[in-house]
């Protein structure tokens, strides 16, 4: 069995969203609420805090496991609506709205090429199963080697008035690092590793 270590719960929003999903899957992590961005950021603020966490040539191959399925539904929705509708205009930004890696795009642009983020992203897009989904794929990377795999979800609060965009999002990353890793610094000065570090085992990641 593999154990990980994981310091914080880091959150990010947008104005009038919801709490992201992966904080109640874990309510004895401490959470970081990050300062508000606009819902089209939330995903890369929140990766690249997470990231930011990690020193060395780790950081550039940690494999990322992003639990998007309300986001793809909602989009998904709102293209097919619009579609089906006359009277409502479809964009071709519609569509392209709906890939989920666009919100990683430009995560590391003021870095360095050989610097920036090169990990493995996997969209989970499963209703009702993609944050346990999420970090049961998180553990299994370390158990084959990887010292630290990022978690994140996505959380979408859709507006009250359809034709209004984009929807308020919210999000959060959970960074599990191999415990006997040495990968991650961790935010010390506001998680102290014996009151925060959280140990868990393969045995106990979520069915």
């Amino acid at each position: 069995m593999i154990g990980t270590r994981c310091t914080a719960v880091l959150a990010a929003r947008s104005a009038g969203s919801a709490s992201p999903r992966l904080a109640a899957l874990h309510p004895d992590i401490p959470m970081r609420a990050l300062t508000p961005v606009p819902a089209r950021q939330v995903v890369r603020q929140v990766m690249r805090e997470a990231l930011d966490h990690i020193v060395g040539p780790d950081r550039r191959r940690v494999p990322a496991f992003v639990a998007a399925a309300p986001y793809v539904t909602y989009t998904a929705t709102y293209f097919a609506e619009r579609h089906e509708d006359p009277a409502r205009r479809l964009r071709p930004s519609h569509s392209i709205q709906m890939e989920c890696s666009r919100l990683v795009q430009g995560l590391d642009d003021d870095l360095d090429q050989a610097n920036r983020w090169a990990g493995d992203l996997f969209i989970l897009c499963t209703p009702e199963l993609d944050v346990r989904q999420s970090v049961q794929g998180a553990e299994a990377a370390l158990a084959v080697g990887a010292q630290a795999a990022l978690v994140c979800d996505i959380t979408v609060t859709p507006p009250w008035d359809p034709d209004r965009k984009p929807a308020a999002l919210s999000a959060a990353a959970m960074l599990l690092v191999r415990a006997t890793a040495g990968a991650a610094t961790g935010d010390l000065a506001l998680w102290p590793p014996a009151a925060a570090a959280h140990q868990t085992t393969a045995a106990e990641t979520p069915a």
